[in-house]
């Protein structure tokens, strides 16, 4: 395979993939994140997805929301897409695919609801960084607590302009999707939120939060509208989690996470467990998995690349070697969903 053509899917496993997805959508493009998506970060940037930072459509404020979705930029990711070609910053995404593990792929986040050409029917929101967590995967990019130390900041650029800007969108949306930092903490979801209450309550608002944040207005919030969540759980030994959640107690996370478990069943909710997948909690998988089912959750596992002192890529062949071993022989629950 010519470095050209290194990320471009062969036509086999794009008729594989295509044969087992939704009817409406087998003769569409591979991933339908640009014809369906805008995601904000932090710094003002605007991609189409979770898994793609390194393709820009613009810089807000420079650039608004409404002329990121309709820029060449996006229309060029478009082209390259329809050809199942990855290389404007899907890079990530095209192992799986080389794979074949078609129900791991990123691009079933966006298979669902019918596209808009005029506007986006999800929203993505990472623009928020207010964290009460310091991760060791983390970094200063996504958590003020771990920012306290550092130098480098973020100009304050998510203003009433930025508001009236989504709150234009809010009536064409699906979904709207909220990480961090850890969205509990920042007030300029909480608008966001009033807003989609007042003017499309229909629409599926989630939530990617790390469960250490509950009150009386958090609860009264969930039970006015449409949410949906997943914590982020990477252990289930209290020292483990709060060697890796630095500042996170697993005995506080443990009485929400079951809140939110009651909450999800009431309100016929699918909750979320997602657990980053690194040697720090290399013995743990098995344990969050129990913890998934006891509380009547799915589970996702993430694996962690960066820092790279994190990574299981980095552990010896014989600490792999025994990590499989032990899994191995584990029996794994059959009368669960999971």
């Amino acid at each position: 395979m010519t470095e050209k053509n290194k990320y471009i899917l062969s036509k086999d496993i794009l008729e594989e993939y295509n044969s087992q997805r939704l009817e409406q959508n087998k003769n569409l493009p591979v991933c339908l994140a640009p014809w369906k998506s805008l995601r904000i970060l932090p710094d003002g940037n605007i991609t189409v997805c979770c898994h793609n930072n390194s393709y820009s459509l613009g810089k807000f404020p420079e650039v608004g929301l409404l002329q990121a979705w309709k820029s060449d930029k996006i229309q060029a990711l478009q082209k390259k897409i329809s050809k199942a070609d990855f290389t404007y910053g899907c890079q990530v995404c095209y192992p799986a695919f080389k794979s074949k593990m078609f129900d791991s792929v990123n691009p079933n986040l966006y298979e669902e609801y019918p596209k808009n050409d005029d506007y986006p029917v999800i929203l993505y929101f990472k623009s928020a960084t207010e964290c009460n967590l310091e991760c060791i995967m983390c970094s200063e990019y996504s958590s003020s607590s771990i920012r306290k130390g550092c130098k480098t900041g973020y100009e304050e650029i998510f203003d009433d302009d930025f508001l009236n800007q989504v709150f234009e969108f809010i009536p064409h949306i699906k979904e709207a999707r909220f990480s961090g930092g850890e969205p509990f903490l920042n007030r300029i979801y909480y608008k966001v939120w009033e807003k989609i209450l007042e003017t499309n309550p229909d629409c599926k608002i989630s939530i990617q939060t790390n469960g250490t944040i509950l009150n009386s207005e958090i609860k009264s919030l969930l039970e006015s509208g449409n949410f949906h969540l997943n914590i982020s759980i990477d252990a289930i030994d209290p020292d483990i989690y709060s060697e890796i959640r630095v500042n996170g107690v697993f005995s506080k996370l443990d009485k929400n996470v079951k809140y939110f478990a009651d909450y999800s069943q009431r309100n016929n909710r699918i909750l979320g467990i997602t657990a980053c997948a690194m040697k720090d909690n290399s013995n743990q998988y098995f344990e969050i998995l129990k913890y998934a089912n006891k509380n009547n959750a799915k589970i996702w596992f993430s694996d962690v690349s960066f820092p790279l002192i994190n990574a299981l890529w980095i552990m010896s062949s014989e600490a792999l070697k025994e990590i499989i071993e032990t899994y191995k022989y584990l029996k794994i629950p059959e009368d669960t969903q999971l």
